[in-house]
């Protein structure tokens, strides 16, 4: 399952957001993010499936009023972002 571990304005993601993950997730997803939160670093998710980008995708809504960016998103995750033309909600931060 995935772990969300939030400091000095980053989100660092870790393991696995699949489906099962995202079902157990979802009743505390309003706590996974910090307020401060302004990038997520995917660079330690081992595996994310479309279920895992749409709570990707919720999360960066409920923070609509603070630009969210990306670090490291996997190649995978990459396509389905692009296979669901949700590049608007996942700009990536520059390396």
């Amino acid at each position: 399952m995935a772990q969300f571990r939030n400091d000095d304005g980053y989100c660092y993601l870790t393991g696995r957001l699949a489906h099962s993950d995202v079902i157990t997730l979802w009743p505390s997803r309003e706590q996974l993010i910090s307020a401060d939160t302004q990038c997520i670093d995917c660079s330690g998710l081992d595996y994310i499936d479309s279920a895992g980008v749409a709570m990707l995708t919720q999360l960066v809504v409920k923070h609509q009023y603070a630009q969210l960016t990306f670090k490291m998103l996997p190649l995978q995750t990459k396509k389905l972002i692009d296979l669901y033309d949700l590049q608007a909600f996942f700009p990536e931060e520059a390396q």
